[in-house]
């Protein structure tokens, strides 16, 4: 799927969403900040950023790996903020890379 049919397709899906619902959604992800739990995080975890992301630059992704202790910072070579969706094998990809390499915690 290439990014114009992704970026038609979470347009008509935010559009078909019931107002209220969309309203929730918007508030969670926008007026939510949760910086503070990032050093309560005691699991080893991905961090995937999208090299090209109007919604989430660089910076955002830098921030929570040096405040994500135990975590793997993985840039995609892609544009648009939902890789899951465009380029789902490059995504699965860097899961099974992630996983095939071995924690430096027991």
């Amino acid at each position: 799927m290439h990014d114009g049919a992704v970026s038609g397709e979470l347009t008509d899906s935010f559009c078909s969403t019931d107002p209220v619902a969309a309203r929730v959604f918007a508030k969670t992800t926008f007026f939510s900040d949760n910086r503070s739990d990032l050093a309560r995080v005691s699991s080893p975890c991905l961090i995937l950023q999208h090299r090209h992301d109007n919604l989430v630059p660089l910076a955002i992704g830098d921030y929570i790996h040096e405040n994500l202790q135990d975590s793997t910072l993985k840039v995609l070579d892609v544009s648009g903020h939902c890789a899951h969706m465009s380029h789902p094998s490059l995504v699965i990809e860097a899961i099974h890379e992630y996983l095939r390499t071995p924690s430096p915690h027991p």
